[in-house]
């Protein structure tokens, strides 16, 4: 093909035609500049095709994320409320008026447990992945606010989780040390 071209780029040289050349270097710029636009227009596609089907994986993931701390908050959801429960009645039998010294031993000695749970820690691998690779910019922004909303209020509970266990060990910790 190149010497296909050469050669009629010679023969118009050598018959003295110069608007006739001309006209033809202006046909194979334009065909140079064609191609390369075609090109790119493929690989933009092609990129375009690798993108989303990243983000369908992540969100895919992301799901598969949520659905297992489901899961996970179902299985620990009971003994929770039966912690709760039971911390609830010590502190409602405290709480009387009616109680006296030998309740309150009674309870520290016999019904209260200082142990503790470890909380629960949920996936964000997907999460992390999906911000890190920058591909969750490239989501609708309203998807992109309720993920970014939803990991953001969960960091910020997990924090006041931490202080609050972490008050509750140190309080509990010189109650069962003495």
């Amino acid at each position: 093909m190149i010497k296909l071209f050469s050669n009629i780029r010679q023969n118009i040289l050598n018959e003295g035609k110069t608007t006739k050349y001309l006209k033809y270097a202006i046909g194979e710029i334009i065909l140079v500049v064609t191609g390369i636009l075609i090109a790119l227009s493929i690989n933009n596609y092609n990129e375009e095709l690798t993108t989303d089907t990243k983000i369908k994986k992540s969100l895919i993931a992301l799901r598969n994320d949520l659905i297992q701390d489901t899961f996970l908050i179902q299985q620990n959801l009971p003994e929770v409320n039966r912690q709760y429960e039971l911390n609830e009645s010590l502190r409602i039998r405290i709480a009387k008026k009616s109680a006296s010294v030998d309740t309150i031993v009674q309870i520290a000695r016999h019904e209260f447990n200082p142990n503790w749970n470890d909380p629960i820690v949920y996936n964000t691998n997907a999460y992390i992945r999906l911000n890190d690779s920058g591909l969750i910019e490239n989501l609708p922004d309203s998807l992109k606010i309720l993920i970014k909303n939803f990991y953001n209020k969960q960091l910020n509970y997990k924090g006041i989780q931490e202080n609050i266990t972490e008050g509750y060990k140190n309080k509990v910790s010189v109650y069962v040390d003495t």
